[in-house]
């Protein structure tokens, strides 16, 4: 096929796109209606009640100040005072209302981990967990914060949202936010057990880490961040209010303050926050930490920092009471694993048995795999599934790819940009990697040309269950970009910004009307997105516009496109759904091993 053909071919299935309109709307948020106690069945209905979700950070006159690179650095130092001071003020306000028959529960979030916030929150209730805190470090995440908070007194949100002029692989004040969240509940004189998103409990630590305690007589218990006896994971820490302890944290709170004062990159930097710690740790005159059993508290030592792909060695199902995901160079393929865990799609078991491979990683004979399946046709589970055979993932927005790089490779030029993600993710090309999600399906034709050695696999949905899902995407995942920026907030928002991105241009190239104009209808027909987009109004409303055909034109049309481009032993084309998908892909990929269970991610429509 020559350079172009391919591009021409989608343009003349799907239609020229429009630019997009903007969307105006009365409605910003869904009413919440304050109840009492929030408990495990009400945080089930969490995900429905973001519905039309607009974001709104919760300090903006601090958001505002916070473009840290352009001051100097005693500006810098002063608004991060006054961020800590904020945090401090809001625990001590929290504090009056917080139980005290176990610690305080603390964790930190952005947008990207945000989708495991309500089964963070619903898991430490069932361990009996009551004070949380949630520490937000962008304006998405501290709105879904404090929609949880709004059904729960004993959740206190604690904003650390601060704006630089770069992108970062890690938000900038996470180490800071940890760190000020352990002294200022010291301070206090509470316990406190700091727990990030991405690390899972398959039973209750509290137990081992008091009888930890008990026996050492030391402030601190974690996870071992080396074999050295006094070097700590810091993505997980047990905190006794000590009068030692206190005083140790807030010295580090201030060293680290100022290093990033003097330099907001040190934020970014892996570990950095953690080494920091460490170094306090062992100027102390008396030991301070209490390591805990590797085993038993494990983590994942896999990914570009590790020896191998599939770090889980450590993890024994009769032992090993919580999990770490310290080293996934994807974020996506850590997320979709953590879902798996939450929704038992994924088990203990799963993670024992893929720590057992051999040595080198390698389970399957395929190392590079394109899932060319459109949006909602299980991309999240797929993500997932391939990191149970070893694979690391990179998922929609991940591939960071400009609309320039997609074009070229759509219109049959270079699609370099995947091997360079790879090579900058893994650092090796040979380990196993998957790509899911936009812009993969729409490459299918070039990437099957110019990467014969790769396998691509096409899901698809039935025609009614494929609409019914892209309504439900277009009502939750777009409409709230259509919503007007709420009074008070910075016109350079996240969401104000996301019809400029990169993957929305894709879209907006590749769906044609149907997705370009989709905020110019919604305007004219709120109801095509009322429960969104899920209601017997909506899915009439969505057939009388003319949607239900476009929308299942698309995939037919895709799918036809890719199954003729696409050599057939290159390829595998499965329905979603079907009985032995698993079992399927797992042949397909030159898979040795039991075959692990198909995990049902994303399931909303």
């Amino acid at each position: 096929m020559m350079r172009g053909t391919f591009g021409l071919i989608y343009f003349t299935l799907f239609g020229l796109a429009s630019a997009a309109g903007t969307c105006q709307s009365s409605q910003l948020l869904q009413s919440i209606v304050h109840r009492e106690k929030i408990d495990s069945n009400q945080l089930e209905e969490f995900d429905s009640q973001k519905q039309g979700l607009a974001v709104a950070p919760a300090a903006p006159e601090l958001v505002e100040a916070a473009v840290l690179e352009t001051m100097s650095e005693h500006r810098v130092k002063e608004v991060l005072d006054e961020i800590q001071d904020e945090a401090r003020a809001s625990l001590t306000n929290c504090s009056s209302s917080f139980s005290t028959d176990a610690p305080v529960l603390a964790t930190v979030f952005d947008s990207s981990y945000s989708p495991l916030m309500s089964s963070w929150v619903q898991r430490g209730l069932g361990f009996g967990f009551k004070a949380m805190v949630i520490a937000c470090l962008d304006d998405k995440s501290c709105a879904e914060a404090h929609l949880l908070s709004a059904v729960d007194p004993e959740i206190c949100v604690v904003p650390y949202v601060a704006k630089y002029n770069h992108s970062s692989r890690l938000p900038t004040l996470v180490g800071l936010a940890k760190f000020n969240i352990m002294a200022t509940l010291a301070d206090l004189g509470l316990e406190s057990l700091t727990s990030e998103g991405d690390v899972y409990w398959f039973h209750n630590p509290l137990p081992l880490l008091r009888a930890a305690l008990e026996m050492s007589g030391r402030p601190f218990a974690g996870a071992p961040g080396a074999k050295d006896e006094e070097v700590l994971n810091v993505g997980f820490v047990y905190s006794r209010p000590t009068a030692t302890a206190t005083g140790f944290l807030k010295k580090v709170v201030s060293e680290w303050s100022s290093i990033l004062a003097s330099d907001a990159h040190a934020g970014e930097t892996l570990m950095e926050d953690q080494a920091l710690f460490n170094a306090e740790l062992a100027l102390s005159p008396t030991p301070l930490v209490t390591n805990l059993d590797s085993t038993q508290f494990a983590k994942h030592m896999g990914g570009p920092d590790g020896d191998n792909i599939d770090g889980f060695r450590d993890i024994n199902c009769s032992k090993t009471v919580l999990v770490h995901l310290t080293a996934f160079p994807s974020t996506a393929s850590k997320v979709a694993l953590l879902q798996g865990l939450s929704n038992n799609s994924i088990t203990c078991s799963d993670l024992e048995k893929r720590g057992q491979l051999s040595s080198d990683g390698r389970r399957c004979e395929a190392s590079l795999v394109f899932d060319v399946g459109l949006p909602r046709t299980g991309t999240t589970s797929m993500a997932s599934f391939l990191s149970l055979l070893g694979f690391t993932s990179y998922h929609n927005t991940e591939m960071n790819v400009s609309f320039e790089e997609f074009k070229d490779c759509f219109d049959g030029g270079s699609c370099n940009f995947y091997k360079k993600r790879i090579e900058i993710g893994l650092g090796d090309p040979s380990l196993p990697v998957g790509f899911e999600d936009v812009p993969t399906p729409f490459l299918a034709c070039s990437l099957a040309k110019q990467i014969p050695e790769s396998k691509l696999i096409l899901l698809t949905r039935d025609a009614e269950s494929y609409v019914n899902a892209a309504q439900y995407m277009m009502c939750h995942f777009v409409l709230p970009t259509c919503l007007p920026v709420p009074a008070g907030m910075s016109e350079d928002t996240e969401a104000t910004r996301f019809m400029m991105k990169p993957h929305v241009a894709i879209q907006n190239m590749v769906y044609g009307q149907a997705f370009s104009t989709f905020c110019s209808r919604v305007q004219r027909y709120p109801n095509l997105c009322q429960e969104e987009g899920k209601s017997d109004l909506a899915r009439a409303l969505w057939k009388e516009a003319g949607l239900t055909e476009q929308w299942a034109n698309i995939q037919e049309r895709h799918d036809s496109l890719v199954a003729s481009c696409v050599p057939q032993g290159q390829l595998l084309q499965r329905t979603l759904g079907e009985e032995d998908l698993a079992g399927a892909i797992h042949s397909f990929l030159g898979c040795s091993g039991e075959v692990p269970a198909w995990p049902h991610l994303n399931s909303q429509a």
